[in-house]
């Protein structure tokens, strides 16, 4: 049996990675217009971070990377469960989409539930 490959390379060896498009792929996870949009409810609780960190740039140069080197890219987008208004640790946007109704969901696309197209 030979010797398995290091997922990590040993102190002192260069890392190679090696993507394959047959199983690899960039994954956004919850991406709303609400965090991400200085018109979005949310944009107060969280738009200093998004242009401190320049979080919608970088996302921008991941679909165009991606793109580029013909990566599929999958977006994840949060859904509101009726149950989730009895959360008892909710962070602060966690508390705003529960006052604003977001269990709603596809009914006020307006609150963070529409992607744009790429």
């Amino acid at each position: 049996m030979g010797t398995p490959e290091r997922a990590v390379p040993a102190r002192g060896q260069s890392a190679s990675l090696a993507l394959d498009r047959v199983d690899t792929a960039v994954v956004f996870i919850d991406p709303q217009n609400d965090v991400l949009s200085d018109k979005g409810a949310a944009w107060a609780a969280g738009g200093e971070s998004v242009r401190e960190n320049k979080t919608v740039e970088n996302m921008e140069r991941i679909f165009q990377a991606t793109k580029q080197h013909g990566f599929d890219v999958f977006i994840s987008p949060h859904y509101f469960y009726p149950t989730d208004s009895g959360w008892k640790f909710n962070g602060p946007l966690e508390s705003l989409e529960v006052a604003r109704d977001a269990t709603a969901g596809p009914r006020h696309p307006e609150w963070g539930t529409d992607t744009r197209r790429r």
